[in-house]
């Protein structure tokens, strides 16, 4: 009978892994779908020159910039899930924080339907992107809430019935529409009392969090929150 080396762990399980092995790992991950990588990268570029050569103004403080930060890192790493996650909390915070400072009065906790319908009452959303952006919630919803295989928003399902794989099909969902507009745009359909209480709280005292941000695609983005 052989005896047990009690200095001998290659067969534990529980071992923690040297940092050279979790070195490994990581190069092996980096290297993995770095093409697609790449692709997803030139993506967000190729949609980023559409947010206008001036930058895009981004309300809603340092979570919806955080968000945005994570979003995109998430998507290039093909991580789709969490970029679906992401995206709905970056589109909550900025349309909210945007309302917020051009003197809507909102609940402590006010919800997303009810963001997009004063944001399309007060004509910062068109009819086109409201439905955009239900159907990014729609997308989140089954990823943060438990759905059963006859619910036909589960991803098993959806995965069956369109014959593709999860991935493929959380990947596909990814690649929402973005809000893109630039400011004069927000400024030719903005009522004008509400354009000139936001020119006032910019230029107010208030702690608003201002931040130049620098890009991955356009020419960076200007953080109020």
């Amino acid at each position: 009978m052989n005896e047990i080396d009690p200095n001998d762990h290659r067969d534990d399980l529980f071992s923690t892994p040297s940092d050279v092995a979790l070195l490994q790992l990581l190069l092996a991950d980096l290297h993995d779908d770095l093409a697609g990588r790449l692709g997803r990268y030139h993506y967000l570029i190729d949609h980023g020159r559409s947010l206008g050569s001036g930058g895009t103004l981004l309300f809603g403080g340092t979570v919806a910039h955080t968000a945005l930060t994570e979003a995109r890192s998430s998507f290039v790493h093909g991580n789709f899930a969490a970029t679906i996650l992401l995206c709905q909390s970056l589109a909550e915070n900025t349309l909210a924080g945007f309302l917020h400072v051009a003197g809507e009065d909102l609940p402590p906790k006010v919800g997303f339907h009810d963001t997009l319908r004063r944001c399309s009452a007060n004509g910062f959303l068109s009819s086109g992107e409201v439905t955009d952006l239900k159907r990014l919630a729609d997308l989140r919803n089954p990823l943060s809430h438990f759905r059963n295989i006859n619910d036909p928003d589960n991803l098993v399902r959806r995965s069956v019935t369109g014959g593709e794989l999860a991935e493929d099909v959380l990947a596909q969902a990814s690649r929402i529409k973005w809000v893109r507009r630039n400011a004069k745009e927000h400024s030719a359909r903005r009522p004008s009392s509400q354009q000139a209480h936001l020119a006032d709280a910019l230029r107010s005292p208030r702690p608003w969090h201002a931040q130049v941000l620098g890009s991955g695609y356009g020419r960076g983005a200007f953080m109020v929150g």
